[in-house]
């Protein structure tokens, strides 16, 4: 597989003040074969930048201390939800040369492939999953490095990390049977890739509060901070302040099961989509893509800001007759803030 230059990140999005290191890597040549795409926008020019208090960069590649850990607080009720709904999918294992891609797979019908965010799992999903389920074998990966799947090699990019679900999805739909894609947040920018990848094989592309723009974050709200002496009550009260200020529009959407699914999702994470979002990683691909367009932001997504307008019509010079819908009240996490009208938006655009 071609390597390119890449970012490599370590930190913990939960603790609200992240320090990721920012490596130089050798670039190798790239090609626009199967074998990689070149990560445009993504560069190797090592600076710091902060980011409200999201997000601190430290210049020089060398990793910042970070502070201790705060313990995992046990939340059965919310693990038995999350149980509740896996005990429906049928669970595929896949491998490929690094190690195994996990994915869970529920009810009959036309192929729907749902990829997650950064800091996820199949679990940005869990509030789609079973109504989609109604009307499409959904499918649902954790990507290479998250959840249950295996790491990939420390020079990942967009390009190879879609490369390597493109391998192992033909496991699970095999060619030439074509299937409708979606990715929410980070999961857009690969899902782009992934289309590219696979050329007719997708029928539609639909992007759910995709970065990749080349558009920086807005000012984004100051988040807690973990501390290890925190009791579980007040781990669980920064996690919830934190989805309610970056992910979910209505506090009283953060609920328990949001910030169990946060929190471990978080505990499993072991790559860093780092600045790839605000990168124009994205947006460059997207002209490969042959697939139908469709576009799904969180009318109040706080990634995305005043952007959404821009990013609409950055799609629709791909494609003038973009089916793009807001989601009235949302934040970035509509999927599971919103489960109804993502369902019904993304049945409408895959499904005609």
């Amino acid at each position: 597989m071609a390597t390119i230059s890449s970012v490599v990140a370590e930190g913990d999005f939960a603790e609200g003040r992240v320090m990721v290191r920012m490596l130089r890597l050798s670039p190798a040549k790239a090609s626009g074969s199967r074998e990689g795409l070149p990560c445009a926008g993504c560069d190797s020019k090592r600076r710091r930048i902060v980011l409200g208090d999201l997000f601190e960069r430290e210049e020089g590649g060398v990793a910042a201390e970070r502070p201790p850990k705060a313990r995992v607080p046990e939340m059965p009720l919310q693990a038995r939800q999350v149980a509740c709904v896996e005990t429906g999918a049928e669970k595929i294992r896949t491998r490929w040369d690094g190690g195994e891609i996990v994915w869970r797979v529920w009810g009959e019908g036309a192929p729907l492939v749902l990829l997650h965010g950064d800091f996820g799992s199949w679990t940005h999903w869990i509030r789609n999953v079973l109504p989609l389920a109604k009307r499409f074998r959904v499918i649902v990966p954790d990507m290479p490095g998250y959840g249950d799947s295996a790491p990939p090699p420390t020079d990942w990019t967009p390009g190879s990390l879609a490369l390597i679900l493109s391998r192992c999805l033909g496991d699970v739909v095999p060619a030439p049977e074509r299937y409708a894609l979606a990715g929410f947040s980070f999961g857009g920018i690969i899902a782009g890739h992934l289309a590219v990848h696979d050329g007719d094989r997708v029928e539609t592309l639909v992007l759910a509060g995709a970065g990749g723009f080349g558009q920086p974050y807005p000012s984004l709200p100051p988040l807690r901070r973990l501390s290890p002496e925190m009791a579980d009550d007040e781990i669980v009260a920064v996690h919830r302040h934190n989805l309610a200020a970056l992910m979910i529009a209505d506090p009283a959407r953060a609920n328990d099961l949001a910030v169990h699914v946060q929190i471990e999702n978080v505990r499993r994470a072991r790559i860093r989509a780092g600045d790839i979002p605000t990168s124009d990683v994205l947006i460059r691909v997207l002209p490969q893509v042959r697939a139908r367009l469709g576009g799904i932001w969180g009318e109040r997504d706080a990634m995305s800001g005043d952007g959404i307008a821009d990013r609409e019509w950055m799609l629709r010079r791909i494609q003038p007759d973009l089916d793009f819908r807001l989601i009235p009240g949302a934040g970035h996490w509509a999927p599971f803030e919103a489960p109804e009208p993502i369902c019904a938006a993304l049945t409408a655009m895959v499904g005609r």
